[in-house]
């Protein structure tokens, strides 16, 4: 891994006007169930667990699931444009601020940390053509930026999830095309509060593997989802692994069928179990498929649901 400071800062822009969550495109690291505003659509009622959708692209839908009801209500609203950073309060943003320069600069993970700040991963490139670096941003609790790294080599490395670390840092997943052995390979490090790499770990075999989601677990550890192409059943399959606060694994399950299957978003339970969301190969697309592991990674309870030529849950929390 190389990790370097970027030459550019990272400027916040104006304050924006006051807007709600629901104007705008949802994603699972602008979503924590906690408090729950009331001026937005996203929190509907209290069940078991909600899921954010992704079908089609032009609509962000929301689903509230109930283990124990087969029907699923389905409400939606249209999508606007992306924040990079915003915070909600009582429905409006409290503040909001972007931050990158001439290239192509991406957040996808957003961690809250215990001292109100947060850390803000995504990835970053000078010009469209050049690879990926995976880029990290710790803010302060009004958004503002402290630090910023950038880690990666001399191909495409990318981070698409954060989850906080007791010690104020977070642990950062994505995939990386610069180490490993495969065509990619799942890529989660750990950073301290002040941007230092505490451990990194690579993991993978000959095909493409990558990490879309990583939590915090009760215990100090980690659950991380994403797919593997290098094992499993098909294609591609789901690829759940739970690690200590050390980074090593404890469990890994691959689950699938015959086609192409991933995890896009999990979330710890109340028991000790883990809700996961993603997308499951159905005749001619895919469907959004939703399941729940019990604390040692055993199938307790699964659903498919099809809506469109393609569904996937992309968020889910409990």
């Amino acid at each position: 891994m190389i990790a370097r400071r970027l030459a550019r800062p990272a400027k916040p822009s104006q304050q924006p006007p006051p807007m709600v969550l629901h104007d705008y495109r949802l994603h699972p690291a602008a979503i924590y169930g906690s408090p729950k505003p009331p001026q937005t659509s996203l929190w509907l009622r209290e069940t078991t667990m909600w899921l954010v959708l992704a079908v089609p692209l032009s609509l962000a839908l929301t689903v509230s699931l109930d283990r124990s009801t087969p029907e699923v209500p389905v409400q939606g609203d249209r999508g606007g444009p992306p924040l990079a950073a915003c915070a909600v309060v009582d429905g409006p943003c409290t503040w909001g601020h972007t931050f990158g320069g001439a290239g192509d600069d991406r957040a996808y993970g957003l961690a809250p940390l215990s001292d109100g700040g947060w850390m803000l991963a995504g990835h970053t490139r000078q010009r469209i053509g050049d690879d990926f670096d995976a880029w990290v941003l710790r803010l302060d609790s009004g958004g503002r930026a402290l630090w910023e790294r950038r880690f990666g080599g001399p191909r495409a490395d990318q981070v698409f999830a954060a989850a906080p670390t007791e010690d104020g840092g977070a642990v950062l997943a994505g995939h990386t095309r610069s180490t490993g052995g495969g065509e990619s390979d799942l890529w989660l490090f750990r950073l301290d509060r002040e941007g230092e790499v505490v451990w990194e770990r690579v993991l993978g075999g000959a095909g493409n593997d990558r990490v879309r989601s990583v939590v915090a677990t009760a215990d100090g550890g980690f659950l991380a989802v994403g797919f593997t192409a290098s094992r499993g059943a098909g294609n591609r399959d789901a690829w759940i692994l739970r690690l200590d606060a050390a980074g090593t694994v404890l469990w890994e399950r691959v689950l699938g069928g015959p086609g192409d299957d991933g995890a896009f978003h999990a979330a710890t339970l109340p028991d000790g179990g883990y809700a996961v969301a993603g997308y499951r190969a159905s005749d001619g697309g895919y469907d959004l498929w939703a399941l729940t592991l019990d604390e040692d990674g055993g199938e307790t309870w699964a659903r498919t649901l099809d809506r469109s030529a393609f569904d996937a849950g992309t968020g889910v929390a409990a």
